[in-house]
């Protein structure tokens, strides 16, 4: 079932080392809202860091500036005030996936844009800061009837778009709007027992820039509450598995400690959590608690802060100020908790 409260306010366990630094509700809540409330459904940090990107159920996606005292002091103890979203776009239909622009930067607006795709809807390019659509692009189905992705990425170095449609990846040239200039079906037919069926619901590329890329899709178990991982070199039985509570259809985060030694993740019980990777299998940390789940975690790419949909921003402890590396402060939050 979806979220039918809007952001409700999070109360932190009595002994986390996690400071709340700033805070997003009244954007969320004010206006026309969907019957049920409003819910967001995730939340990511733009490349640079600068900025926040959500999607809701109203339709819209969002974007936050990171407050100037948080950003040059983010090791503070104060917490700023309500996040005021700097840009909202309204797609009209329910937001499927979002993406930034890979190279993203704040001080060049010619490549502060970001991805979207909605029902019913081609890809869209839009600009960050004027909120103005570049430019659209347009899958079409066997009927050469506008098909609309369920998955958006841009390849590393932002030249191309890659699309997950029904058994297919869809390849777009960013600087030639209109249709895909190619189609790589990932299996023959619904029913075939080769390749990948279903829908590509997610896209992700591996950053060393050899083009290598992984697709998820909804052909496999719906409502499972395990995060899975594999070995890509003997996919026969997977390395472990970590439990969350997920009894729902929806998209629930997680990510990855910028070391790879933990794994941040949301819960339909509104935890936050926290998985050890290296090491025995042990039980995981819970950083936070909300009064409903938490469909997105997104962490920051240089400062050490943990965004969570809410839409909320945490500062990890003090020791990565002393001059400590963001990893360390990662691993101090969870063995603080």
């Amino acid at each position: 079932m979806p979220v039918s409260v809007c952001l409700p306010m999070p109360t932190a366990p009595a002994d986390s080392t996690l400071v709340s630094k700033c805070a997003a509700f009244d954007a969320f809540s004010a206006g026309k809202r969907p019957a049920g409330g409003n819910v967001v459904r995730g939340v990511r940090w733009s490349p640079d860091g600068s900025c926040l990107l959500t999607a809701s159920e109203d339709c819209a996606l969002r974007v936050f500036h990171l407050p100037s005292e948080v950003a040059h002091d983010a090791y503070a103890t104060t917490c700023a005030a309500e996040l005021r979203p700097a840009l909202r776009i309204d797609e009209g239909e329910s937001v499927y996936d979002y993406a930034w622009y890979p190279l993203m930067s704040a001080h060049d607006p010619m490549t502060c844009c970001l991805l979207s795709t909605s029902r019913g809807r081609p890809v869209h390019l839009w600009d960050a800061v004027s909120g103005t659509l570049r430019a659209s692009y347009v899958g079409f189905n066997h009927l050469d009837e506008v098909d609309a992705a369920n998955s958006v990425v841009f390849e590393p170095s932002g030249r191309f778009i890659y699309a997950g449609y029904e058994r297919a990846v869809r390849v777009f040239d960013v600087t030639r709007p209109g249709r895909a200039i190619e189609t790589r079906p990932t299996a023959a037919t619904r029913k075939s027992r080769d390749g990948q069926r279903g829908l590509l619901s997610c896209l992700a590329f591996c950053p060393d820039g050899s083009g290598l890329y992984a697709a998820g899709s909804f052909a496999g178990a719906r409502r499972d509450g395990r995060i899975i991982a594999w070995d890509v070199r003997n996919t026969c039985q997977p390395v472990a598995e970590y439990v969350r509570s997920s009894p729902t259809n929806q998209r629930i985060g997680f990510d990855l400690s910028r070391d790879g030694s933990h794994l941040f993740t949301g819960s339909r019980d509104g935890c936050v959590l926290a998985y050890p990777l290296h090491g025995p299998p042990s039980e995981p940390t819970t950083l936070l608690s909300y009064a409903d789940a938490v469909s997105g975690v997104s962490l920051h790419p240089s400062l050490p802060l943990l965004a969570v949909s809410g839409i909320e921003v945490w500062k990890f402890p003090q020791a990565a100020a002393s001059g400590a590396s963001l990893a360390a402060a990662q691993q101090a939050a969870v063995e603080g908790a």
